[in-house]
């Protein structure tokens, strides 16, 4: 997927810098040096729905701990999240109840 379709998708560049790092530099003389040139990915998926979950949280009230779909060798597909738009205790309360109960997860 595309960078600009991740920062449309989570509304920040933020996650640049938090999922990648640039590999070593090797210094020589007045240069740093990419050893490779490329990025790669240093977090897992447990990182990336804890930053999903932070940006949700910015925008929504509540936000049920979220539900992992795996695929059929057991390898993630996707992270379900259920928010919480109405900031009323009295929404919120059964509001997570039923997705805590609908997502299959024990808050």
């Amino acid at each position: 997927m595309q960078l600009w379709k991740w920062y449309k998708i989570l509304g920040t560049s933020e996650w640049e810098a938090e999922f990648y790092r640039a590999p070593p530099k090797v210094r020589t003389g007045f240069f740093d040096i990419l050893e490779d040139g490329k990025v790669k990915r240093t977090v897992n998926v447990d990182a990336i729905e804890a930053f999903i979950d932070r940006r949700l949280k910015t925008i929504f009230p509540a936000v049920a701990k979220p539900r992992r779909l795996l695929g059929p060798k057991n390898v993630p597909l996707f992270s379900l999240f259920f928010a919480v738009s109405n900031p009323s205790s009295t929404a919120i309360k059964p509001a997570l109840r039923i997705a805590t109960f609908l997502l299959g997860q024990k808050r």
